[in-house]
């Protein structure tokens, strides 16, 4: 489910740079003692992400964390509806772009990515509503290099290129009349 978000965030952030290369969520994976971000398709299978200057700007994203609450509502508060969840899920994205291809400054991206993701969107199912936000990012290279591209020395950042990490938020307000569960009976 919040595959689609990242769908949307990625369709947002490709208007902006057509020639982006987007991947969804990742986990880092460790191959021949090596840990590099992988994006994992549904049978499990995990697709390295590569870095490369091909295309202007490549994106994306790992889950860090869900918080959940219970909301109640109705006519008075008494408990006479249906409660919702609300969940908020902890998101970073990792952005690489080099300053040869586009020549932006890494608080000049940070601004025009937040721009783009920062939206409200209603009737997203099975969300009552979806709210993204951007909260911070992570402007050392080097830093979020080796977060994620451990024990690689075959590969360095070349001078021109930036990679950050920036931190942001999902709140979702799930429909819980709408969601089925397929393996449910």
């Amino acid at each position: 489910m919040i595959s689609t978000v990242i769908d949307s965030i990625n369709e947002a952030i490709c208007k902006c740079f057509p020639n982006a290369k987007s991947f969804g969520t990742t986990n880092l994976l460790q191959r021949d003692d090596i840990t590099i971000p992988c994006e994992i398709d549904k049978t499990g299978e995990g697709n390295p992400v590569v870095v490369s200057d091909a295309n202007q700007v490549m994106i994306y994203h790992r889950q860090i964390g869900i918080a959940s609450q219970t909301i109640t509502g109705g006519s008075g508060n008494y408990g006479d509806s249906n409660a919702r969840f609300n969940n908020t899920f902890s998101m970073a994205m990792f952005v690489y772009w080099d300053r040869k291809n586009i020549n932006l400054l890494q608080d000049e991206m940070f601004l025009k990515i937040q721009s783009s993701i920062n939206m409200f969107m209603q009737d997203f199912q099975p969300f009552n509503s979806v709210r993204t936000l951007a909260t911070g990012a992570n402007l050392n290279d080097n830093a979020v290099w080796n977060s994620e591209y451990t024990n690689n020395t075959t590969y360095r950042l070349p001078p021109s290129a930036h990679f950050m990490q920036i931190n942001y938020s999902v709140t979702a307000d799930l429909r819980t009349d709408c969601f089925k569960c397929k393996d449910c009976k």
